[in-house]
């Protein structure tokens, strides 16, 4: 099940965007001392946390938007996020502090983490993503994205930004949504992801990828 159905160390910001930046995906590890050796130049420390140096990878950027890792340091602006009910109105009921110090741990700070933390090009929290495997060979995307950003085409960005990862990972990517999230429905059908039925209270819709995928993909 999705994590937008029903039922973001130490941290590392572009000092600048690069030109030809349309979608740029780092192959990095964070380390207690900062990046290795693969990862750019052009990266500087952020903040310090409990004595030592805090890092957190960018995953993606595109013009005003950024994926990034999410760090502890986004407790309170994910707890704020996931606490209005006008946000939550079709996902879950609201969550508490507790609940979103869980959320965070449990899918947000692990070394595969199924949601990743959005910003705006003011490197203000902008929202989440939901990012990860779906089954063997698909991967699930979706967003829940701040009041304050809703109809300023954050999520069509996002949705376009991780469909150019995710086709070189797996055979189909998923969204999937509630019945009555028209706004979702229309997105996912704007990028070519067609509806195939519902799972657990969801509408399940698929977007099959052309078999020019990585080697470790299996038809």
């Amino acid at each position: 099940m999705g994590l937008n159905c029903p039922v973001s160390m130490e941290l590392m910001v572009f000092q600048e965007t690069p030109a030809n930046c349309a979608s740029w995906v780092w192959d990095s590890h964070v380390t207690e001392t900062g990046p290795d050796s693969r990862a750019a130049p052009d990266l500087k420390v952020d903040f310090e946390s409990a004595g030592r140096k805090v890092w957190t990878r960018i995953i993606f950027m595109k013009e005003e938007l950024k994926i990034r890792r999410f760090c502890k340091e986004d407790t309170e602006e994910l707890f704020r996020l996931i606490s209005d009910p006008e946000v939550m109105r079709y996902l879950e009921p609201p969550y508490s502090r507790d609940a979103a110090e869980r959320l965070l741990e449990e899918a947000g700070l692990g070394e595969a983490p199924l949601i990743y933390a959005v910003e705006d090009k003011e490197g203000g929290f902008a929202g989440y993503v939901i990012y990860h495997k779906y089954e063997e060979d698909g991967m699930e995307l979706g967003w829940v994205l701040k009041r304050e950003v809703w109809h300023k085409g954050y999520a069509d960005k996002l949705t376009e930004m991780l469909l150019k990862d995710a086709v070189g990972k797996a055979a189909y990517a998923v969204i999937e949504c509630a019945p009555e999230q028209k706004a979702t429905r229309r997105i996912a059908v704007k990028h070519g992801f067609v509806y195939r039925g519902r799972s657990e209270g969801c509408d399940v819709y698929i977007r099959r990828f052309e078999k020019t995928l990585d080697s470790h993909i299996t038809s």
